[in-house]
């Protein structure tokens, strides 16, 4: 009896975490929000026919927030707020199907400027805070159907020098995943890998110790392109075309995804694309075309995906127009507007 027990025991754990990862079997595509969105603004998520979102707990900014001086109890207290906005907002998300990947933006400490290292990585007790943190989270949305993620942290920096008692990151992500399992074995947990998730960061990378784990990278390139005239850099920048001597097209994208790529080969694991953008300033017809190969790469892969952002920063819209003295929204859809739908009417809920 003990061991038919046991046996039945496992096949429900087995069915359990079946159910936990079953959402991410379907094509996901979405955009990446923060908590300035309402209702009027998820029901244009709707229009558009988007099935996620990835939902910030950010304090005000990043990288620079009130994290990064604030004591245990003050982010404690900030997490409380932003947890209790967030549930004001998952019921319109349910009402129009849209499944949700929680990702925690702003961590216990926040970072430390300049290079944006996470103060966790320097003081052992917001790591402790971390891990309580994510139990936390876990325990109130405990078998909540429309969260299938949690994003364990944006963008982790880890010093060259971390603090005495610090564990690395690889360790301390391991602890947040325990942590969260032994309160709800089927949450899917999404994982960023040190040095700002890009994509070189999963070179030759061994995987979690853990089921439904999904591995998250941002992408962002070229850099020239996507962040053109950001902190005085150089405007005019084309794509495709030749960036400081070298071709960049398709071809030059998925060679930079290769580390990637390579993962989900070796390790049969399932790869989501956080975040991917290019400033809507670019030359005229150069952010589609580097959005559209983008995508092309994410489908042909069946990464899930989510764009950065939806009416956050007017500089990463693509509801505005190239002109960046324009603040309002463009009457007609621009082409990037257009691309994302195009990709968006392909979704199922």
């Amino acid at each position: 009896m003990k061991l038919l027990c046991l046996m039945l025991a496992a096949g429900c754990s087995a069915a359990v975490s079946a159910a936990g990862i079953a959402a991410w079997d379907r094509p996901l595509r979405g955009v990446m929000v923060s908590e300035r969105i309402g209702e009027e603004d998820i029901a244009v998520l709707n229009d558009w026919n988007v099935n996620l979102v990835r939902w910030q707990l950010r304090w005000q900014d990043f990288p620079k927030s009130p994290a990064d001086t604030a004591d245990a109890a003050a982010y404690d207290r900030w997490l409380g707020e932003a947890l209790a906005h967030f549930d004001t907002r998952l019921p319109l998300l349910r009402k129009y199907g849209i499944r949700v990947v929680l990702d925690l933006h702003t961590p216990p400490g926040g970072r430390i400027h300049p290079g944006a290292a996470c103060r966790m990585f320097t003081e052992a007790a917001f790591q402790k805070q971390f891990i309580e943190t994510w139990k936390r989270i876990a325990a109130r949305y405990r078998g909540n159907p429309d969260i299938i993620g949690y994003d364990l942290m944006n963008e982790p920096v880890v010093p060259a020098v971390p603090g005495e008692g610090c564990r690395p990151w690889r360790e301390l992500a391991s602890d947040a995943v325990r942590a969260i399992r032994s309160i709800d074995p089927e949450m899917p947990v999404v994982f960023e890998n040190q040095q700002w998730a890009i994509p070189n960061t999963l070179t030759n990378f061994r995987p979690l110790p853990f089921r439904d784990v999904i591995y998250s990278i941002h992408f962002y390139y070229p850099y020239e392109v996507a962040f053109q005239g950001l902190n005085g850099s150089p405007t005019g920048i084309e794509y495709p075309g030749k960036i400081n001597g070298e071709m960049w097209d398709r071809t030059r994208l998925e060679k930079e995804l290769l580390p990637v790529i390579d993962l989900q080969k070796k390790h049969d694991v399932r790869i989501f694309i956080g975040e991917f953008s290019c400033i809507r300033w670019a030359p005229e017809g150069t952010g589609r075309r580097l959005l559209a190969d983008m995508i092309s790469i994410f489908e042909e892969r069946k990464w899930a995906w989510t764009y950065h952002a939806f009416r956050e920063w007017s500089g990463w819209s693509v509801e505005h127009s190239r002109n960046p003295a324009e603040q309002e929204r463009a009457l007609c859809p621009t082409d990037r507007e257009q691309l994302l739908r195009e990709a968006f009417s392909q979704n199922r809920k």
